[in-house]
Formats: C-alpha cells, structure tokens, sequence
C-alpha cells in the first residue's frame, strides 16, 4: 500500500460542515482541502487531482449533481470517487447521485464512523484499480518487446 498522504475535496457551502468534516479527516491522517461552492470544487480539481471527494448536493450556482456530471465526463477526473453528502432524505436524489457516477452516498447528519470507512475504503479501492492500470500496460509493453523478439 502507497505511503504518502491522501488527498481529499471537501466541497459544501456550510462552513460548519467543513470544519467538523475536516476535523474527523485531518485527525485520520487526511490531507484536506475546502471549497464553498460547485464552481470552487471544480476549480480544485483542475489546479490539483483529490484521492476522493466529498461533495454535497444542494450548493448555489453548480450543484453537486452538475459538479460530479462534469467531472464524470471529464477522462482525467472520471475516476475521482465521488461520495455524496446530503440533508435531502427523497431517495430519488439518492438514486440520482449513484446515476451520475457518485461512488457511495451519507446522508446528513452523518455518522463519523460511518464517513471514515467509506473515505478509507474507496480511496483504498481506488489504488487498487490505479495499481491495475499500471500492470495491463506493463502487460501490453511486455507482450509488444515479446512479439517484435518473436519477428526478429
């Protein structure tokens, strides 16, 4: 398992979320960075690529729905898991999260127990598949160096 300090957006437009969110996260060894809007969150990601988001759904201008969306279809972000943070409690926006691509979805007020787990298991199910990647191209470079040696 990578060593260095993973890497975490949280975007929420209610101060007292992100302090209390930052607070359980940083105590968990998290690196973490805050944002009050979509627009924000967005503007983040470009400057530097999170491990994980943290990202609530009811934000003025872009939401989170819009935020993930752009994202998603983005190739250098699409892998970002997403996990959703919501007071709404209509299980059509739950729904809706995971159609977007959001990757687990806490409802507010959240349990922080609860929140720890899903952070450190999908950052640690992000490695993997990032580990993966890495191997089918080394793979693929393999069996290109093994078959121009085969025509040589």
């Amino acid at each position: 398992m990578e060593k260095t300090i993973k890497s975490i957006l949280i975007a929420d437009d209610t101060t007292e979320n992100l302090h209390l969110l930052a607070d359980f996260l940083i105590d968990e060894g998290y690196q973490i960075r805050t944002v009050t809007s979509g627009a924000l969150a967005i503007k983040a990601v470009e400057t530097a690529i999170p491990d994980l988001i943290l990202l609530d759904i009811r934000m003025p201008g872009i939401d989170g729905y819009e935020v993930c969306k752009q994202l998603k279809k983005n190739d250098v972000t699409k892998n970002i898991p997403i996990i959703f943070l919501s007071g709404l409690i209509d299980p059509n926006e739950k729904e809706k999260a995971y159609q977007l691509g959001g990757d687990d979805y806490l409802s507010k007020p959240f349990d922080s127990n609860e929140l720890i787990i899903k952070v450190k298991n999908l950052i640690n199910l992000s490695i993997t598949r990032k580990s993966i990647e890495k191997l089918q191209l080394e793979i693929v470079k393999l069996t290109n160096k093994i078959t121009e040696l085969e025509k040589a």
